[in-house]
């Protein structure tokens, strides 16, 4: 079976995930928003994309799908995307510390000094007091850490 993934405005999603019910087997949607998948008569497929309501399609005899996604906010913003899965920001929010680009604008010739201080679990230094080299080195949650 073959199909393609749209949004609302059908702009094709690239990356979309598409997964047999029940099981593990699936593929994702290429640049234009095109998949191929080999199933069985009357499977039932889950498509789903970060940011977008879930879908599940009865496939029955058909050769072809066109599926529209339609966006949901609040699904966005209760998901977080951690290299190569997406969890419940609620089961990493001790990890993930967020600042404002606003926050950085500060009278700092270095973009380095101006995150010192303002992480929750980085400890940043600077090696040397001599003129021009102001760059801070970071430790990220512990003096062992690279």
């Amino acid at each position: 079976m073959t199909g393609t993934v749209y949004d609302e405005d059908g702009k094709p999603l690239p990356g979309a995930t598409i997964v047999i019910k029940g099981t593990t087997k699936g593929t994702i949607s290429s640049t234009d928003g095109a998949f191929s998948i080999n199933i069985e008569p009357k499977s039932v497929i889950v498509v789903s994309f970060i940011g977008y309501e879930t879908q599940e399609i009865v496939v029955d005899d058909k050769i072809a799908v066109h599926i529209s996604l339609k966006a949901s906010a609040q699904k966005l913003e209760d998901v977080t995307v951690v290299a190569f899965a997406k969890q419940k920001k609620s089961s990493v929010i001790g990890s993930i510390t967020t600042i404002e680009p606003v926050t950085l604008k500060v009278p700092s010739s270095n973009l380095t000094t101006a995150l010192a201080g303002r992480m929750a679990g980085v400890i940043s230094y600077q090696r040397s007091g001599e003129p021009g080299q102001d760059n801070a080195s970071f430790f990220i949650r512990g003096v062992t850490t690279f």
